[in-house]
């Protein structure tokens, strides 16, 4: 989804225990659900995500496109708008 000149997108890599593909195609287990949030035209950071990386000053680097957001699939990212167009949340992502 693109809202406002950002992409927002998840994704979802299973953790290396996860069951045997076969075993139960209904259960990849546990693993790291993330939401990106880039620039549409550059992919740069669009939020300062990590603070870790703002040693001397705000800085937006490859750890601010992303945040772990939870250990199971995500669903996508969605936007809410009223009927006249009003902004009423940038967005959500159910775990």
């Amino acid at each position: 989804m693109v809202f406002f000149g950002v992409a927002y997108f998840t994704t979802f890599a299973p953790s290396p225990d996860a069951p045997e593909p076969g075993t139960d195609p209904c259960y990849v287990g546990e693993g790291t659900a993330r939401l990106y949030e880039l620039g549409y035209k550059t992919a740069t950071a669009m939020f300062n995500l990590d603070l870790t990386n703002d040693i001397s000053g705000t800085t937006y680097g490859a750890s601010d496109r992303s945040q772990v957001i939870g250990t199971a699939i995500p669903q996508e990212s969605s936007s809410l708008l009223s009927k006249t167009g009003q902004w009423l949340m940038q967005a959500w992502v159910e775990v």
